[in-house]
């Protein structure tokens, strides 16, 4: 047959944080794990992918470049985790996954470049008004 390179701990590693999660989520909410992972895991995917925006946009504005060119990175790495998906058992790649991903990573990079423009007024207040 085909071989498959799987990782053993893995699985039993998060058979243990799951059970974890499972009596965190009964005492918590009065539900399974299961019932609250879906919106769990979307929220997660949308924070990681807007850590990575701000770091693009952190990245591109130290560099003098245009933040715009960010986006590349962002489109890439969302379209290439799906895709790693549809190569594990279980999974599948979504448009909507995709979607969600490049929406939490326009928001970081939205988020950097608006304390970005909000610092630069203040420098430009301070100079004119106080000639600093």
């Amino acid at each position: 047959g085909e071989y498959q390179y799987s990782f053993p701990a893995t699985g039993a590693q998060s058979g243990f944080v799951k059970g974890k999660l499972d009596l965190i989520c009964s005492v918590l909410f009065n539900a399974n794990y299961d019932d609250i992972f879906p919106e769990v895991r979307k929220v997660a995917h949308f924070a990681e992918f807007a850590l990575l925006g701000a770091e693009c946009a952190v990245f591109c504005i130290l560099n003098e470049r245009k933040t715009v060119r960010s986006a590349f990175v962002g489109v890439t790495v969302a379209v290439c985790d799906e895709t790693l998906q549809l190569t594990s058992d279980g999974r599948a790649g979504s448009i909507k996954d995709v979607l969600l991903d490049l929406s939490g990573f326009a928001s970081g990079v939205l988020f950097v470049t608006l304390c970005s423009l909000l610092i630069g007024l203040y420098k430009k207040y301070r100079r004119e008004k106080h000639g600093k």
